[in-house]
């Protein structure tokens, strides 16, 4: 979590091109003309489905585990403008920086959270008018956000290992460490590495064990995102050409993420490791709720 002045918060939009809009807080709110109303709803619950099974005979069920699907948050705005025609220049702008096909982020910050967001689209936006629309300098407009994705996100911590030759002049056939990954207290995590070759390597956590199978060239960077949901091995080599890299695995996966509120200690080694290999490690924390 990212540390923040005490008392402090704010609800921002980010648009998929990056531009911010702040929506309320610590004397941003209202900068764009653009202010966040009251009531706004799912911003800070996740709803889940328990899953049961239940034995031949057996009285009542067996809770297993449980699954969770898209979230919708409602977010009432004003837009204020000294003109019709500024309105409605700023309800245009808001529409653009809101698209239906691309995602960008709810961002949330307090003192005791840090900073927290939610990639999302707009799936409606419904103007609410008042008054004739030629008068109208203000407007409320209540947009509704579609997220895929319905846990929030904080800024990965990051594990680094860098091939260091050893004074001596020789090099050890496998050279390695070990690095510590920290998946949050709240839900499990599928961790993500970054590789950069030369080198093949191995990695451990847990019962994990998964060697890559194949060199990777020096100067490339391979993405491994361990996620069962959405596995990716994508390279892009020192002249920038890309690789999907995925196929050369034959099938091969990391089998579990890590544990919530376990601090996981993940064990590598590199063969063929040179000058510039190096390892990135990082365990995504996902939490409920943005506030």
């Amino acid at each position: 979590m990212t540390a923040m002045d005490r008392d402090v918060s704010f609800v921002s939009w980010v648009s998929p091109d990056g531009e911010q809009i702040p929506l309320s807080g610590y004397h941003r709110d209202g900068t764009a003309g653009v202010w966040l109303g009251g009531e706004p709803k799912n911003m800070s619950v996740v709803e889940t489905k328990a899953i049961f099974e239940a034995a031949a005979r057996q009285r009542g069920e067996t809770w297993v585990g449980e699954t969770m699907d898209h979230n919708e948050i409602d977010l009432p705005l004003f837009i204020l403008a000294d003109s019709s025609h500024e309105l409605r220049l700023r309800r245009e702008h808001l529409k653009l920086a809101m698209p239906t096909t691309h995602e960008g982020w709810l961002v949330v910050g307090t003192s005791v959270t840090g900073l927290r967001w939610v990639a999302a689209r707009r799936r409606e936006m419904v103007p609410l008018y008042q008054k004739d629309v030629d008068l109208a300098s203000g407007l409320r407009i209540d947009v509704v956000l579609s997220v895929d994705y319905p846990l929030s996100r904080t800024a990965n911590v990051d594990r680094e290992w860098r091939y260091q030759p050893p004074a001596s002049g020789s090099t050890p056939l496998r050279p390695g460490g070990a690095l510590w990954l920290d998946p949050g207290p709240e839900f499990e995590s599928w961790p993500e590495f970054t590789f950069v070759g030369p080198g093949q390597p191995w990695i451990k956590y847990g019962d994990v064990e998964f060697d890559l199978g194949f060199k990777v060239l020096a100067g490339e960077r391979v993405l491994i995102v361990t996620d069962q949901a959405r596995p990716t091995v994508r390279g892009i080599t020192a002249d920038g050409k890309r690789r999907n890299l995925l196929p050369l695995l034959k099938g091969k996966k990391f089998s579990a993420p890590i544990l919530p509120g376990e601090v996981a200690r993940v064990d590598f080694a590199v063969s063929g490791a040179g000058p510039g290999t190096a390892l990135l490690a990082s365990a995504p924390m996902s939490w409920e709720g943005l506030l």
